[in-house]
């Protein structure tokens, strides 16, 4: 005879925390996430050490972002591929090209258009990475704790990004550029030990070779699942609308700290701090609100939130309130950003996964430097307090398709 609850502990999922596969990965990718914000601060400062020229560093600038467009096209590859494997290899050939730009700088051998390609290949196997990523979670986590997994992951990434901020700082400061180059080769090692350690379960349909034809014909049917989604199509309009105007508030971020604050370095250092420590905030507590509010409310809720925050802080050139602004503003787009990713993953059918987040990886890292050259263009002509009043009224512009979404409508696409 069945005790009382026995029904119930046998429907019981593992708690979160005792998924060993989950703290495998976001572990790995902590180390991991550690090393690229070490690496991105280090390129820049090792190029200007070097060339003590400042046009320089839009040559990296270039080779760091260029390469993201393919993801709209790796994505068709890591559909056909191992997700696992895919990772394990994009991380063996990033620690390769990340110690060899050590190893040639130690013995300076290492010029200027030796140094891009380097840096090129390197975003380029990146690209591999990202979607198979964000398609591998829901292999090894249940539907129903996607939010809270990808609350833990982004807010890993959070915090990854500020301790390289400020670790990187301090080791550059005592000891160079060129270690952190050996730094985000060991990360990249990390990782790489961490997935060889993951148990993932084996995918029911593998698609087999194909000719040039056949992926073709995938990557344009990668296209086709926008168009099929309308609530697809939405996310990616406001994803666009908001990675938009965040490049633009980023780029002006200095002279907003230095002009109407009047602050300091340390002021400005603040300013990025306060909306690192509430990405991590709303990305940890995501799942918790998504259990209470629908994900479909809790979009548009995050997008006004990150609108109305910009508008604010426009209007009062005070530091408190600057920093409170972006505190709040972190909050809203850890929420969004965790609640984006989980809808994505549920709608989108798994094998098709990689080169739907290939393609939002792709056109999200187009937008960033369209927004950066349209801030700096228009900051010749107006002030930065008006300029943050537009890019707080644009990212509320964007939440309008959002607010049309209706509860349900994600289990509906999904199904």
């Amino acid at each position: 005879m069945q005790e009382p609850g026995d029904g119930e502990r046998a429907e019981r999922k593992p708690s979160l925390w005792r998924n060993t596969n989950l703290t495998i990965l976001v572990s790995g990718q902590w180390v991991s996430q550690v090393g690229n914000n070490l690496f991105e601060l280090a390129v820049y400062w090792y190029v200007l050490a070097q060339t003590h020229q400042a046009a320089s560093l839009g040559w990296v600038g270039t080779a760091m972002a260029l390469p993201g467009v393919l993801g709209l096209m790796t994505g068709v590859f890591v559909d056909r591929m191992d997700r696992r494997w895919t990772m394990v290899g994009s991380d063996v050939l990033r620690a390769a090209l990340s110690a060899l730009l050590g190893v040639f700088a130690l013995l300076h051998l290492l010029p200027l258009w030796l140094f891009l390609v380097l840096v090129l290949l390197l975003m380029a196997v990146g690209t591999f990475f990202n979607p198979a990523s964000g398609a591998l979670l829901p292999q090894i986590v249940p539907d129903e704790q996607l939010a809270a997994a990808n609350g833990l992951y982004s807010s890993a990434s959070s915090s990854a990004g500020l301790i390289g901020m400020f670790g990187g700082g301090i080791v550059m400061s005592l000891l160079g550029p060129i270690l952190l180059f050996f730094a985000n080769a060991a990360s990249f090692v990390v990782s790489f030990l961490s997935l060889m350690f993951l148990r993932v379960p084996r995918r029911e349909h593998v698609p087999a070779a194909a000719g040039a034809g056949q992926l073709y014909s995938e990557w344009a049917e990668g296209f086709k699942v926008y168009q099929a989604i309308p609530l697809l199509r939405t996310l990616l309009l406001a994803a666009l609308f908001i990675n938009f105007a965040g490049t633009g508030l980023g780029v002006l971020a200095a002279a907003w700290v230095k002009g109407p604050l009047h602050g300091n370095a340390f002021d400005y250092a603040l300013f990025g701090a306060a909306i690192t420590v509430g990405a991590i905030a709303g990305a940890l507590t995501a799942a918790q609100v998504m259990r209470r509010f629908p994900i479909e409310k809790v979009l548009p809720a995050g997008t006004i939130g990150i609108g109305l925050a910009v508008v604010i802080l426009s209007r009062v050139p005070l530091l408190w309130v600057t920093l409170l602004c972006m505190l709040l503003a972190g909050i809203a787009m850890g929420l969004m950003n965790t609640g984006l990713t989980t809808m994505m993953q549920r709608i989108v059918p798994q094998e098709k996964m990689g080169r739907v987040f290939g393609t939002l990886g792709a056109l999200l890292t187009l937008a960033n430097p369209v927004g950066a050259a349209v801030a700096g263009a228009l900051a010749v002509v107006w002030s930065v307090p008006f300029i943050y009043l537009l890019l707080g009224v644009l990212i509320l512009l964007g939440s309008l398709p959002l607010l049309r979404l209706r509860a349900g409508t994600s289990a509906q696409s999904a199904a």
